[in-house]
């Protein structure tokens, strides 16, 4: 055997001693087509197929057609051969142009050569074809064009063809390629998705860290309009516009932040809290998680400023606290509507630039800063000489304040506890040791900072309050403190007044014309963004954002002012893109990043909705304002008159069909009178000569437009009890009659 008759590196070497007829013609296509068997061989199984179909016979006895379906035949034996090349040698490309027909017939040689391990292959990559199909179809469409699927085309055709394959030498070649190309082609091919398929978006959480306002040094203005005994209403603005907002009133003062000498009431071992008495009026409730570790058994304790002790390492509150102990507490959150306030034992006195902490060691920096301001801070404190069993956080109007203000800060703190100290030991439990302080005070002390250029107050006795804390704890930084005595109302004069009345109202107008329509109720907050008639953009998409964007601008102040906390959901304006919605949650927090209180949202959901958390620190200034509808209770809608008059209509009927019951008298508004002897006067005597009885409507102005009462009279005119009146019994279906009787009808 010469070397031109050796087989190619895809090639099964022959048996030994023979030499078929179409072994010279083999030879001679080689030559022409650089020893391409592999696409040659491709190319004859699939004219074998063709061949097989009785619609394709005519076209394949013409050469022309035959070397055009060839070429045809060719690209997919292109794609398969590019993944060849990774298991097999470097072969040079087929000419179709120099393929004969004589090329593409099979010869008798070929079935006397065919062997059962080339059709135990064959058939093998059939079923693989096969699979490969059903998997091609689930993919979607982006699979139509990939090498795979000429893999899988080439042998699903093989297996419906098993005798006209081109003898054992090229039938051995083809399964051999055909595993080549498999194994190559399994770790190439990648998963493709529908495009009808949803992708979910990713739902993390996002914390937004609560930095304060973002304002330039003494462009911001304090408003303070104080009438002594009765209230005080504190705005800040910047640039006219309202940012905030701080309202208390004399009969509604809040109590957080002061510190009580209470005692517990009763240890709750289910829950793992205790509820303490602190002489407030409602119990305070305090968790576990919140309570200081020298109250553990053991002894006295401390823990490092910011390193609190885990849940799990806490001994049970019923170890801990026993009934009738006696325990220091500060008010953490005020109590909303039935539940009480909670409280802590961890006990801190806020100064203007430092907060310290009893019982606690070593010190720390507010979590408003980042990592960079962070560092300079501890550089800070650790040059100061603090006392002992105390904690200190430098808060953030502590950054870049010289070493004397700082120590003048922690001074004025420490004179605040021994006074503390000293009361505790001469009163007994309940009774209250610290008080915060007035709304004027405190809001100086946690608000006021280089943003703040002016303070104006309006009355005499608050003037001399700010003036004197300012000059006590920042007598050269302090912004300038301005008396108004003008005979226009304060927050008027300011343009303050006509602001505060968009809080108060369901509906807030945008300045594109849209609107934020906030609904408070016993679980959340709702807010939805309604476009109303912004125009403004190209499309519906641009439209969209740009109300949106709008919309959370307005959602962060609206909450701000509102002082709405809670479980807050907002129903955005629906957007198709993924970078659009990106570009409002980007946006949503850095406006909530303005917010002195917490804040977590989630990104925005299929659904087109934003839900987020904020911190409840005090009742929401709406409750300031307003109390519950007596009418609605809540609802905002009452029901109509007429419907109201058919269910005393109803009643009647009811309590008439008791035997006991001669009268019936129903007690409601002028409005449902009307409705009840106007549209139903022909029901109620019907009813009175059905059941023998007598029905009285009585009008009471106390009673709301929605309601109305029921009395029940015997024939001796005595009240009868509802509750106690005979239960009607259930009728028996089965004893019903099948048709109208006379007697029924009759009036």
């Amino acid at each position: 055997m010469t070397e031109s008759d050796a087989p190619s590196a895809t090639d099964s070497p022959a048996p030994a001693g023979e030499e078929s007829p179409s072994t010279s013609r083999k030879k001679t296509a080689k030559k022409t087509t650089t020893k391409k068997a592999p696409a040659k061989k491709s190319t004859t199984k699939k004219a074998a197929a063709k061949k097989s179909t009785t619609k394709k016979t005519a076209a394949k006895k013409s050469t022309t057609k035959k070397t055009a379906a060839k070429k045809s035949t060719t690209k997919k034996t292109t794609a398969k051969k590019t993944t060849t090349k990774k298991t097999t040698a470097t072969t040079a490309e087929v000419d179709p142009i120099e393929t004969t027909s004589e090329e593409v017939e099979a010869t008798p040689d070929t079935e006397v050569d065919s062997t059962p391990e080339t059709e135990q292959e064959t058939a093998a990559e059939s079923e693989n074809g096969g699979r490969k199909k059903r998997r091609r179809r689930r993919g979607g469409r982006k699979q139509k064009d990939t090498e795979g699927e000429a893999t899988t085309e080439d042998a699903a055709e093989d297996g419906d063809e098993d005798g006209d394959e081109d003898g054992a030498e090229d039938g051995n070649s083809s399964a051999g390629s055909s595993g080549n190309t498999e194994e190559s082609a399994a770790p190439a091919k990648k998963k493709s998705r529908s495009r009808r398929e949803w992708k979910r978006p990713d739902r993390a959480a996002i914390e937004v860290t609560p930095s304060g306002p973002r304002a330039e040094k003494g462009s911001r203005l304090m408003l303070i309009d104080e009438v002594p005994g009765e209230s005080c209403r504190i705005a800040i603005l910047e640039q006219g516009r309202l940012e905030e907002l701080f309202v208390e009133r004399a009969q509604s003062s809040t109590a957080v932040g002061n510190i009580y000498k209470a005692r517990v009431v009763n240890v709750e071992r289910a829950i793992q809290a205790a509820f303490v008495d602190y002489g407030q009026g409602m119990n305070g409730f305090l968790h576990v998680s919140d309570l200081h570790p020298r109250y553990f058994p053991g002894g006295d304790k401390t823990e490092k400023v910011g390193r609190k002790t885990p849940r799990r390492d806490r001994p049970p509150i019923e170890d801990a606290l026993k009934k009738g102990q006696e325990i220091l507490v500060q008010v953490l959150k005020q109590g909303v509507g039935t539940k009480g306030p909670t409280v802590t034992s961890y006990l801190s006195i806020p100064g203007r630039l430092m907060v310290m902490m009893p019982g606690m060691d070593r010190v720390g920096v507010s979590r408003k800063v980042d990592d960079e301001q962070r560092d300079r801070m501890r550089k800070i404190l650790d040059q100061l000489e603090l006392p002992d069993g105390f904690g200190f956080i430098l808060r953030t109007a502590g950054y870049d304040k010289t070493k004397s203000e700082l120590k003048r800060d922690v001074t004025y703190l420490r004179r605040l506890w021994d006074q503390l100290d000293k009361r505790m030991d001469k009163v007994g439990a309940p009774s209250e040791l610290y008080t915060e302080g007035d709304l004027v005070v405190r809001t100086i002390r946690d608000v006021v900072d280089d943003s703040i250029g002016s303070i104006v107050i309006n009355s005499d006795s608050g003037f001399e309050r700010a003036s004197t804390f300012l000059n006590v704890i920042a007598p050269r930084s302090s912004p300038t403190v301005r008396h108004y005595d003008e005979s226009v109302p304060l927050f008027d004069a300011f343009g303050v007044e006509s602001q505060i009345e968009t809080i108060h109202i369901r509906e807030v107008p945008l300045k594109s014309g849209g609107a934020l329509v906030i609904d408070q109720t016993e679980a959340m907050v709702a807010i939805d963004v309604n476009s109303g008639r912004s125009r403004g953009a190209r499309d519906a998409e641009a439209n969209a954002v740009s109300t949106n964007r709008e919309a959370v601008d307005e959602i962060a102040r609206q909450l701000r002012l509102r002082d709405q906390g809670g479980l807050v959901v907002c129903d955005l304006i629906d957007m198709r893109f993924a970078r659009n919605r990106k570009d409002i949650e980007e946006r949503l927090a850095e406006n909530l990043g303005r917010d002195r209180a917490r804040t977590t949202f989630l990104p925005i959901s299929e659904f087109g909705l934003v839900e987020m958390t904020r911190q409840r620190i005090r009742p929401s200034i709406r409750s300031q304002y307003f109390s519950p509808c007596t009418s609605c209770n809540g609802l905002g809608e009452v029901r109509n008159a007429d419907s109201v008059a058919a269910d005393a209509v109803r009643r009647a009927a009811r309590l008439l069909a008791v035997d006991a019951v001669a009268r019936v008298e129903i007690a409601c508004g002028a409005r449902i009178a009307s409705a009840l002897l106007a549209g139903h006067r022909r029901r109620i005597d019907a009813l009175e000569r059905q059941s023998g009885g007598k029905i009285d409507i009585r009008i009471s102005e106390q009673m709301p437009g929605d309601r109305f009462d029921a009395y029940a009279y015997d024939d001796r005119n005595a009240d009868l009890d509802i509750s106690r009146l005979t239960k009607i019994v259930r009728p028996d279906v089965e004893k019903l009659p099948t048709e109208i009787i006379e007697s029924d009808t009759e009036e």
